[in-house]
């Protein structure tokens, strides 16, 4: 009994390092698997045309705001306005790799490394790119078309409760 007791312990003692060892790969396993990912995810990120888009965004809300000051401080000099929105602009600029780099993450943790690389292999092709080229003017026109199309069924809507209205007000008395 002595010796199966012994072997019995070595043999569990020889699963629990065994056990451990499996352990302590599957982490550098998935680190690495992670960091092939965001290699990846900052490839798809760089060719994606999200830089451009997040200049133009900033350049465009600066814009706006420094009119908006202009126009609510007539009494400030409009170059000491311009001055500090150039230099908004400028700490904005500047912080869009932070945000590049968690978009990155975020892609990482919903595609795999092939996938990512596929996304990036369109993106670099000649349809990627006029598909980035136009995604602007895309944007605004399928605007107009939803504005439109929320005119029209809320113009439809309305005149189809209005009938219900009318149609039940009869039977009750409340005219509603």
């Amino acid at each position: 009994m002595g010796v199966f007791s012994s072997v019995s312990s070595r043999v569990a003692f020889l699963g629990l390092i065994v056990a451990g060892a499996l352990m302590l790969s599957v982490p550098a396993a998935t680190a690495s698997t992670y960091g092939d990912r965001i290699d990846a995810a900052r490839e798809f990120v760089a060719s994606s045309g999200m830089e451009r888009g997040l200049q133009r965004q900033i350049t465009s809300i600066v814009s706006r705001v420094t009119e908006q000051l202009k126009r609510e401080y007539p009494g400030v000099d409009a170059r000491k306005i311009e001055e500090i929105s150039n230099t908004v602009l400028s700490e904005f600029q500047q912080r869009i790799p932070e945000l590049l780099d968690d978009a990155a993450r975020v892609y990482a943790e919903h595609f795999t490394k092939t996938e990512l690389k596929e996304m990036t292999r369109y993106n670099r092709s000649a349809v990627g790119r006029k598909q980035q080229e136009k995604q602007s003017v895309v944007a605004q026109q399928m605007g107009d078309a939803f504005n439109l199309w929320l005119t029209r069924v809320s113009y439809n809507a309305s005149k189809r409760m209005e009938e219900l209205l009318n149609q039940s007000s009869g039977s009750s008395g409340y005219g509603y």
